[in-house]
């Protein structure tokens, strides 16, 4: 795992090489299969009318949730938000089966972290960044098993763009507030 913490436009953190082999290799095997997903997908609201996907895959889940402790979010992007005992982690598989976008938008207020892995395919957009003041800023290159972490935070602005008519498909990952 390689991991490098940015501070501009705002504080962010790019990790290459996030998932293992194994745990690769078992994304890999069924990622394509979105009904392997679903199945396994209980849809629960949150306090904010938010819907999550809580998968019941524990090998992913559990890697993800160690993961989280590994790069130590709370010091590094989130040190205002430290009661993270009152936090639970949620997760979804993305599948984005078209070319469209996500406006620049910052997350819904009950997320506090945000952690994106590209997965498939090769080739595709990123995640771009801009300042407060809505002005482009930087592009997170797609690169496969790379994740891209940030807290969420007034100003914190993003957007994606798939591009090309194939899957792009990423797992995102969220510490929301219980």
């Amino acid at each position: 795992m390689n991991l490098k913490i940015y501070d501009e436009p705002w504080p962010h953190i790019v990790i290459d090489d996030f998932f293992d082999t194994d745990t690769l290799t078992y994304i890999k095997n069924h990622i394509e299969d979105s009904m392997y997903w679903q199945e396994r997908c209980k849809y629960v609201k949150s306090l904010t009318s938010v819907t999550y996907c809580y998968i019941n895959d524990t090998k992913i889940g559990s890697f993800l949730e160690n993961k989280w402790k590994e790069i130590d979010v709370f010091n590094s992007l989130v040190p205002s938000d430290r009661e993270h005992n009152r936090l639970k982690h949620v997760w979804e598989v993305k599948y984005t089966t078209k070319p469209e976008s996500l406006d620049i938008h910052i997350e819904n207020p009950e997320k506090v972290a945000t952690m994106t892995i590209y997965i498939h395919p090769l080739f595709d957009n990123g995640t771009f960044y801009f300042d407060a003041n809505k002005n482009f800023y930087k592009a997170v290159a797609w690169k496969p098993n790379r994740a891209v972490v940030m807290s969420n935070r007034d100003n914190h602005w993003h957007a994606y763009a798939g591009y090309e008519d194939h899957t792009r498909i990423t797992i995102n990952s969220y510490l929301v507030r219980n």
